[in-house]
């Protein structure tokens, strides 16, 4: 499974972006800000092309997603981003919410940088990718800017 994640606008506090899968729209993106020196938790992660893979480690966060979502088994990670770790794709509305990580919306507003409907966005990509990766499968995102 190929997605896409083409970076829209930056308001120098968040960015929106379009994911595509397969070259069609799934969901509106939201990310930290580009920054031209990392700021831990406030920085988007880099262009480029990467792998998602199952984070398949039960943490506290696993648990309380599993208890809010039936369908729920494991983190979606960005895997290899260089000078970042744990960077997943999840749920969250404002810019607040990630610390480089990809949010998801079904909505979005680029001039205040949120983003709306996360949780629902997050089920509906997640419920295509979850069945690719448990059938050993790559999946890869491309983020261009």
């Amino acid at each position: 499974m190929r997605l896409l994640l083409d970076r829209a606008y930056d308001n120098g506090n968040a960015t929106i972006g379009v994911l595509t899968r397969e070259g069609k729209f799934e969901v509106f993106t939201l990310e930290d800000e580009k920054r031209t020196k990392k700021i831990s938790g406030e920085t988007r992660i880099p262009a480029g092309l990467y792998f998602i893979k199952f984070q398949k480690i039960v943490t506290p966060k696993t648990i309380a997603y599993r208890k809010r979502y039936d369908w729920f088994s494991f983190h979606l990670q960005i895997m290899n981003v260089a000078g970042f770790t744990n960077v997943y794709i999840h749920v969250g509305n404002y810019d607040t919410d990630t610390d480089g990580c990809v949010l998801l919306g079904l909505s979005a507003d680029a001039d205040k940088g949120t983003i709306g409907k996360s949780a629902l966005a997050f089920k509906q990509l997640y419920l295509k990718v979850a069945p690719v990766l448990e059938a050993g499968e790559q999946v890869s995102l491309r983020i261009l800017n």
